[in-house]
């Protein structure tokens, strides 16, 4: 779009942001024709990167002193929004989107996409419970919900442990009550293997981090953890 190719030279850019610490948003215009087929590219390269935290899209606006262009064959907003729902339907739905205070509704829209684990980093492994599988839930008939535990390998030990205890996320009733064993795990860098040793009463809230590392070594309920995506 710029007559030269400088994907080099961006590429240099953002890993010097990376080694300072700093972290930037990603900002592609564009073209019908040209580079629309990209949206989905765009965004995987910058989840890939550690400096890279969003990405913005900019149709190319056709104003002054530009080549010869249909107006009935410009992109918007919209288009950018099912192309990415297109060319990535497992990470983006059309609804998932909405707007942010501007002078038009549609002017500028946004969304958020949660990854697991670190940028760059995809050798990850995950283990997914949810609350309906667990015996306290079902007891107080407050089954909605699930836990989530992401690990990463050790550097020498690889997934030896479990791997260690990278994240955590808990959506259900009494989540403040659960939370605190992995918050202290990722804390200290314990393994899952640990926190899967951990021993809670039974059987309670608390119960369910456990049976959720327990995956990271064997099958619980049919379920193992899987890699991270």
């Amino acid at each position: 779009m710029q007559g030269r190719d400088l994907r080099e030279t961006k590429q240099k850019a953002l890993d010097n942001c990376a080694e300072a610490g700093l972290t930037v948003t990603l900002v592609a215009a564009v073209e019908a024709g040209l580079n629309e087929h990209e949206l989905g590219d765009i965004v995987e390269r910058g989840l890939a990167h550690p400096a890279v935290r969003s990405v913005s899209f900019q149709p190319v606006t056709h104003s002054g002193r530009h080549v010869e262009f249909d107006p009935l064959k410009r992109l918007t907003n919209s288009d950018i929004i099912a192309g990415l729902a297109e060319q990535r339907p497992q990470w983006f739905e059309k609804d998932d989107y909405f707007p942010v205070p501007c002078c038009f509704p549609s002017c500028r829209s946004i969304t958020y996409l949660l990854t697991e684990g670190k940028a760059g980093e995809r050798d990850g492994r995950v283990a997914y419970l949810p609350k309906a599988e667990t015996d306290r839930a079902i007891a107080a008939e407050a089954t909605d919900g699930f836990v989530k535990l992401i690990a990463r390998p050790r550097r020498l030990l690889g997934h030896r442990g479990g791997g260690r205890v990278l994240g955590a996320t808990v959506v259900a009733e009494r989540a403040g009550e659960v939370i605190h064993t992995p918050a202290l795990a990722m804390a200290t860098g314990m393994f899952t293997g640990r926190l899967a040793q951990a021993t809670t009463a039974y059987p309670t809230w608390s119960y369910v981090i456990q049976s959720a590392a327990a995956q990271f070594f064997m099958e619980i309920g049919g379920r193992t953890a899987r890699p991270a995506e």
